[in-house]
C-alpha cells in the first residue's frame, strides 16, 4: 500500500520548483504523488517570465477529483497565488478532514519583498495556519507574519533569536514552524557572520513546536545556489509525515535530503544550478551540532559500539588481506589494521575517562554488531575485496563527520572523546581505507561502480540501525 500525498501549488515548465519539483521528492521518498496546479508559470533557471492563473473553481475540481478517487491523509501547499486559490485550498483541507497539512508560506522572497495582497495575508493566517501541521518559511516571511500578528519585530544575530520568534509564531497560533535561515550565514558559535571576507559555518533550520525549539544546522555552501530548495523541504517534510515518521525526525531527515540535493546539484541551464532531487541519501541519526544533547551514560554505549565495530573493521582487512592477490594489495590491507589497532589502543584509554574498563566490553559484542559482521562477510564472498572496502567506509565517516565539527574550546564533557576524534590516527583509519580504493578506481566499469554505491548504501543503513538500537536501548550495551 503506497503513501499518498497531493500538493496544491503553481508549476514550473523547466522543472527546478513548483509541482515538478514536489513530485520528485515523493517519488524520492517512494510516496504517491498528486498534484492541483494553480498556476502555470513561464520560467526557467535565469527567472519567471510570465505567469497564467488557474480559475479557483478548476483548482477545487482538481483537488475534488484527486480525493474522490484515491486515500490521501497528507496536502502540501506552495504558491497559491490569491486569495479565491487560497479559499479553496482552505475548503479542500475542511472538506476531506485533512489533519496533515504542510503549508510553504511562498509570501516573500528571502529579502522580505511581499509577494502577495494584504487581503491574501489576512486570510493565509486567519484560517490557513490554524489548519497547518507545519508551517516553512523563510527567515523573512517569519518575520512578516509575526509582525502581521502581533506588531512585534525581532533582530536576528544569534540562532537564539531564530529560537525566540519561532517560539513567537507557536504562542500565536502556529501549530508548528521549521524556519529556514536564507541567506543568513552563521559562525561557529551560531551568531550571524557579519564578515563577508571570513568564511562562514552553518546554514542554519530551527524547527520550533509547543514542546521546545530543535536547531539542525548543516554547512554552509557559499558556492551552491540553486532554486527549489524551500520545495524540496516542504515536500519532503510532506513524504515523511505521508511515511508516518514523527516530526522531529521528519523535519531532519528532510533537512538531510535536502542537504544532499543541494551538494549534488548540478548546472543545466544559465542561471541557478539545479537540484538532484533523484539522488540517494543516508540520514544520519546524529545531526552536525547535535552530539552535545547525549548523556553520558549514552555517550557511553556510543563508546562500546565503537570499539566492536574497529574489531569488525579490523577482521574485514584481514577478509581483504586473505582475498588479494598480490603482495601490495596485501600490504595495504595489514596497514589499515595497523592504523585501527592503534585507534583501538587509544580508544580504550577514552573508556577508561569514561568509567569504563574493557571487562565490561570487550568479550560481549552486541548481537547487532554480529549482524554487520556478517553482512560485511557476505559482501566479500559476493563481490570480493572492493566490496568489503566500501562496507567498511560508513563508520569511520560517521565518526568524522558528526564529532570533528564540535567545538572543544570550551570545558565539556565530550571534549576528550571529540578530541580524540579530531586526532590524526582516527583520520588516519579513513584515510588508509580511502587510499585502498582509489588504488582500484582507474580500472572500474560504471557497473561495477553502481554496485559498489548500492553495498554502501546497505552499510550506511545497518550503521544507522546500529546507533538507534545503541540509544534506544534502555539499558546498557555490555
Amino acid at each position: 500500500m503506497f503513501s499518498t500525498c497531493i500538493t496544491v501549488a503553481g508549476s514550473d515548465c523547466s522543472g527546478g520548483a513548483g509541482i515538478q519539483a514536489d513530485l520528485k521528492v515523493f517519488t524520492a521518498h517512494s510516496v504517491y504523488g498528486m498534484s492541483a496546479i494553480t498556476a502555470i508559470t513561464s520560467q526557467n533557471t535565469i527567472g519567471v517570465n510570465g505567469v497564467h492563473l488557474i480559475p479557483a473553481p478548476f483548482v477545487e475540481k482538481q483537488i475534488d477529483a484527486c480525493m474522490l478517487d484515491v486515500k490521501c491523509d497528507v496536502m502540501k501547499t506552495g504558491m497559491l497565488f490569491n486569495p479565491a486559490i487560497l479559499k479553496v485550498a482552505i475548503d479542500m483541507i475542511d472538506r476531506y478532514k485533512l489533519k496533515t497539512v504542510v503549508v510553504d508560506p511562498l509570501i516573500a522572497t528571502r529579502k522580505g519583498v511581499l509577494l502577495v495582497l494584504p487581503s491574501y495575508l489576512d486570510l493565509f493566517i486567519k484560517e490557513l495556519i490554524p489548519r497547518a501541521a507545519i508551517l516553512t518559511p523563510n527567515i523573512a516571511e517569519a518575520t512578516i507574519l509575526l509582525k502581521h500578528m502581533t506588531q512585534e519585530t525581532i533582530e536576528i544575530h544569534h540562532v537564539d533569536d531564530v529560537k525566540i520568534l519561532g517560539a513567537r509564531l507557536v504562542a500565536s497560533g502556529c501549530k508548528n514552524v521549521i524556519i529556514r535561515c536564507d541567506g543568513i550565514p552563521f559562525d561557529t558559535d551560531f551568531s550571524v557572520c557579519k564578515d563577508s571576507s571570513m568564511p562562514s559555518s552553518w546554514y542554519v533550520y530551527v524547527l520550533c513546536t509547543s514542546e521546545g525549539q530543535l536547531t539542525v544546522p548543516q554547512k554552509w555552501l557559499s558556492t551552491k545556489t540553486a532554486k527549489g530548495t524551500s520545495c524540496a523541504l516542504s515536500s519532503a517534510i510532506a513524504a515523511n509525515l505521508a511515511n508516518h515518521v514523527d516530526l522531529p525526525n521528519a523535519v531532519k531527515r528532510s533537512v538531510a535530503y535536502t542537504q544532499h540535493a543541494l551538494e549534488s546539484s548540478f548546472h543545466l541551464g544559465r542561471g541557478a544550478n539545479s537540484l538532484d532531487y533523484s539522488s540517494s541519501f543516508s540520514y544520519l541519526p546524529f545531526e552536525q551540532g547535535e552530539i552535545v544533547s547525549l548523556s553520558v551514560s549514552e555517550l557511553q554505549k556510543y563508546l562500546v559500539l565503537k570499539y566492536h565495530m574497529l574489531v569488525n573493521n579490523a577482521q574485514a582487512a584481514g577478509m581483504t588481506a586473505f582475498s588479494s592477490s598480490n603482495i601490495a594489495a596485501i600490504e595495504r590491507s595489514a596497514k589499515i589494521i595497523q592504523v585501527i589497532k592503534e585507534e583501538n589502543e587509544i580508544h580504550l584509554e577514552i573508556c577508561k575517562q569514561y568509567g569504563l574498563s574493557p571487562e565490561q566490553f570487550v568479550d560481549r559484542k552486541p548481537a547487532f554488531v554480529n549482524s554487520h559482521a556478517g553482512f560485511i562477510n557476505d559482501v566479500g564472498q559476493r563481490e570480493g575485496v572492493l566490496g568489503i572496502q566500501v562496507a567498511m567506509l560508513p563508520f569511520p565517516i560517521i565518526i568524522q563527520d558528526v564529532f570533528t565539527t564540535m567545538d572543544i574550546s570550551q570545558p565539556g564533557p565530550f571534549n576528550p572523546f571529540i578530541a580524540h576524534c579530531k586526532d590524526s590516527v582516527t583520520n588516519q583509519h579513513l584515510n588508509s581505507l580511502l587510499d585502498n580504493l582509489e588504488s582500484e578506481a582507474s580500472t572500474l566499469i560504471p557497473e561495477k561502480v553502481q554496485m559498489l554505491i548500492r553495498i554502501l548504501e546497505q552499510s550506511l543503513s545497518l550503521e544507522k540501525i546500529a546507533l538507534d538500537i545503541t540509544l534506544d536501548n534502555e539499558t546498557t550495551v555490555f
